[in-house]
């Protein structure tokens, strides 16, 4: 299997990765869940992304238990999201919280690629971007991504980085296929 360098990381990825959206009711149960994972190491395959929404945690949870022992075989890749945010809730405190349960969920000290799932128009990229370098800073996460984005804001969270010394987003990751190609647009 040929691997790419993710972004501006030290990463060394496969050029296909294991999505872990199917893991967890009511789609594959832990040992399904198990054999994919184990065939996809068989296949090369070093680049698991998964979420904490995916199957309400079960996904990280099967991916946690599958990784018992050949944890340094794969690159983990999960996301947090602000859905549900309360008013007066604080956005840190989310974050930190998702980071925290991804952790243990998956069984890992830290998350290779952390991603934010889909933009928070209300938050600012200070806050977010400040709050993820903190976790970067504490070793609980070694890398950012973001999903969802439009390039501009992508690069907004970017330049809220470099002008405060925090660590960038070094991914992106859009929908785009043949069918749907609109993310060209911005390019």
């Amino acid at each position: 299997m040929d691997t790419r360098r993710l972004g501006q990381s030290d990463l060394e990825i496969s050029v296909v990765g294991l999505g872990g959206n199917v893991f967890g009711a009511p789609r594959l149960d832990i040992d399904a869940s198990r054999a994919n994972i184990l065939r996809a190491r068989e296949l090369g395959i070093n680049f698991i992304d998964t979420a904490s929404l995916y199957n309400n945690g079960q996904s990280e949870e099967f991916i946690g238990e599958a990784l018992k022992g050949i944890r340094n075989d794969f690159t983990v890749a999960t996301k947090f999201h602000f859905f549900g945010l309360g008013d007066g809730e604080s956005p840190e405190a989310r974050i930190r919280e998702q980071v925290e349960t991804s952790l243990k969920r998956l069984q890992i000290d830290h998350i290779d690629l952390l991603q934010i799932h889909f933009p928070a128009a209300d938050i600012a990229p200070e806050v977010i971007m400040g709050t993820l370098s903190q976790l970067i800073a504490a070793g609980k996460v070694r890398y950012l991504g973001q999903c969802n984005y439009a390039s501009w804001r992508h690069l907004q969270a970017n330049q809220a980085a470099s002008d405060n010394g925090w660590a960038p987003f070094v991914s992106a990751q859009n929908q785009f296929s043949l069918l749907r190609r609109q993310v060209e647009q911005e390019l």
